[in-house]
């Protein structure tokens, strides 16, 4: 053991140069609940995916599979990633899954048998739904004055996109 202390600094201590938020706390908390809207409906549909992965059926399940993975792994990426800047900004993500089922903008997702061309035609949708909602965000985060909040969800959305038009190219080679 040593006999050196370490000097705990007191966590309220703020820093004249270094302000805790430079944004005043009306905009913080509009920001935070534009950034809880985004985050439910991402792990929404994270979870629509990983639920397309499990129950995918029939030919075209093998090829399927793995871009249900993809986006659920991805959608879970990107919702780590704006419940961390709600942190941030001093706010409390709703990731909690009451709240998600409560709050998301994102319709039920059928649990009937579904085969796996009607899971990927849903998953078009509430990707589609998603970046709606993410345009939104990035529109009042902008009006807001907070880039970095604007940038977290601008590569959600590119992400978001990027998944919603190979899903599309899967269904239409199905069809």
């Amino acid at each position: 053991m040593s006999n050196r202390t370490l000097k705990v600094l007191d966590k309220s201590t703020v820093y004249p140069r270094f302000p805790r938020h430079a944004l005043d706390q009306t905009r913080r908390r509009s920001i935070c609940d534009r950034l809880n809207r985004v985050l439910v409906a991402t792990i929404d549909g994270a979870q629509s995916a990983e639920h397309a992965y499990w129950n995918a059926r029939g030919p075209s399940a093998l090829f399927m599979r793995p871009l249900f993975d993809r986006t659920f792994m991805e959608l879970r990426m990107h919702s780590n990633l704006i419940a961390e800047r709600i942190i941030n900004l001093g706010g409390l993500s709703k990731s909690f899954s009451p709240m998600v089922v409560r709050e998301s903008c994102l319709k039920p997702y059928p649990i009937h048998d579904l085969s796996c061309e009607e899971h990927a035609e849903e998953m078009v949708k509430r990707l589609g739904h998603l970046t709606g909602e993410m345009r939104l965000a990035i529109d009042e985060c902008s009006r807001l004055g907070d880039p970095i909040s604007t940038n977290v969800i601008q590569s959600a959305l590119h992400c978001t996109e990027k998944l919603r038009r190979w899903t599309e190219n899967h269904v239409a080679k199905v069809h």
